[in-house]
């Protein structure tokens, strides 16, 4: 198993420090958001880690429609040179609020991502690409054409089978990666229900069937973020018991063993984790998660 931290690059100087943090500690991947407006520009950050770090993957998510491919293999080429090999992207369709608050319309998604993959391919045929997705039938080419994917949003308990589904259909050397949250307390119990609220109002019908929503919570939920602005009020329409459906709930110190038991579970080779549950408050715990993947850093079991 292998950990990679997620950041949202929202202070550049930050940002660096945190990736600099993340390879002293050995963590194998670092992974920037692209949030268009709302954040600094990734590939400007990840060009300056890459002269300043050593040994961890450097890469982004984003999507075809504010990053045009052709670019985006530019982008990556000109890392890939810097860090000596150490670049990658994750692919993904980008979400409607975003890309409408950047003039960008979400049109046909499946084939937008997949052009772009290929695309990307043709003019960068070493570069590694991951796509963000949980939908079936972009999973189904992803397993086919990509190097891995990236799930998140997904019930822990139904965990397990998707992977083995996706791994039924990928090559063997094929990465599965999922993006982890967790919550230990009042305040992040409250972030973690804010941010399943997304979560489920984008969840796959047959998934959210299995937790218990039904169409008049999300339409609940819906009403709510229109009328305020916010998810904090429709975070009150999800209970305890299902944030524990989705994210680990435990104390901070018990998160590497946490981490370690969902891959013996789940089977996932690479767990995403948010920068805070390594940095920061979490700051006791990061030790124990880098060792935990050490045994196994740059490849599977």
């Amino acid at each position: 198993m292998t950990v990679a931290v997620n950041i949202l690059p929202v202070d550049a100087r930050h940002t660096l420090e945190l990736g600099r943090a993340a390879d002293r500690a050995g963590f194998e991947r670092l992974l920037l958001a692209d949030g268009g407006r709302t954040t600094h520009d990734p590939w400007v950050v990840l060009g300056a880690l890459a002269e300043t770090t050593a040994q961890i993957k450097l890469g982004m998510i984003t999507n075809p429609y504010t990053r045009r491919p052709e670019v985006t293999a530019n982008a990556l080429r000109s890392l890939d040179e810097l860090s000596g090999g150490r670049a990658y992207v994750t692919l993904a369709a980008g979400g409607q609020a975003q890309l409408e608050a950047m003039g960008a319309k979400r049109e046909r998604p499946i084939t937008a991502v997949r052009e772009a993959l290929a695309s990307i391919r043709e003019r960068k045929p070493d570069t590694e690409i991951w796509v963000a997705t949980k939908g079936e039938k972009l999973l189904a080419i992803t397993a086919r054409e990509a190097d891995g994917v990236l799930l998140s949003g997904i019930p822990l308990d139904r965990l397990p089978a998707l992977v083995e589904s996706v791994r039924a259909q990928a090559r063997p050397d094929f990465t599965i990666a999922f993006t982890l949250h967790h919550a230990h307390d009042d305040s992040t119990m409250q972030d973690a229900r804010e941010r399943l609220v997304f979560e489920l109002m984008n969840l796959r019908p047959d998934l959210r069937e299995t937790v218990g929503v039904d169409d008049g919570t999300i339409e609940e939920m819906r009403a709510s973020l229109v009328a305020t602005g916010s998810p904090s009020g429709a975070a009150a329409l999800v209970p305890d018991e299902l944030v524990a459906r989705f994210y680990l709930v435990c104390d901070r110190l018990d998160l590497a063993a946490e981490v370690a038991a969902l891959r013996e579970t789940a089977g996932v080779d690479t767990v995403v984790l948010p920068e805070r549950s390594l940095f920061e408050a979490y700051e006791a715990a990061a030790p124990g998660l880098a060792a935990a993947a050490v045994g196994t850093a740059g490849g599977k079991e």
